[in-house]
């Protein structure tokens, strides 16, 4: 008996203005650029949770994720594709995708300096047109500190719902607000 193929997401995706590759496990291109992002005071500013990062526990963080999803980056149940603008090299930010629940959780960053440009709304709304329409998505979730105006724009941009609010601790970065994005009928 032969183990069970898991489905493989598309290495790539475009649009006009944005390429978006998956993370690469190979290099440490994309761990360096995780480390500044996720150490970015005005990111940190609004994570939900604030949890101390560097290299080496990125590093750590894929090799777990590799494991826990059987496959790795890339594969059913995970994903991160990062953001570059076409012709460029230099990633701007990322989109994430992880089933570690019943329903699938959707998120995305962008660093500072690229902010208000458009760019996590151009690519997020190209990754859920390939998750819906490509892989058969019919219900996404995505989550938000209150107090994160622009990422909660972002999110309504792209058909996302209020749906909950979460309360963590305030040692653990206080009320979540949950998005649902739903396309059930479509």
């Amino acid at each position: 008996m032969t183990a069970p193929q898991a489905k493989k997401f598309r290495s790539s995706l475009e649009t006009p203005r944005l390429s978006l590759s998956l993370y690469d496990t190979t290099t440490n291109n994309d761990a360096e650029w995780f480390s500044r992002f996720l150490t970015h005071p005005d990111v940190t500013a609004m994570m939900p949770v604030s949890i101390p990062i560097n290299i080496e526990m990125l590093k750590a963080a894929e090799t777990m994720w590799a494991i826990t999803t059987e496959f790795g980056n890339g594969y059913e149940g995970f994903f991160t594709y990062m953001i570059r603008l076409k012709g460029s090299e230099e990633v701007v930010g990322c989109v994430t995708y992880r089933k570690m629940s019943e329903l699938p959780d959707f998120g995305y960053g962008v660093l500072p300096e690229y902010w208000g440009k458009g760019y996590a709304t151009e690519a997020s709304a190209e990754v859920l047109r390939y998750l819906t329409k490509e892989v058969g998505l019919r219900t996404i979730i995505a989550e938000t500190n209150k107090g994160h105006q622009g990422s909660q724009n972002i999110l309504k941009k792209l058909g996302f719902a209020h749906d909950v609010d979460i309360d963590f601790p305030e040692e653990e970065g206080g009320p979540v607000e949950m998005f649902r994005y739903d396309v059930k009928g479509e």
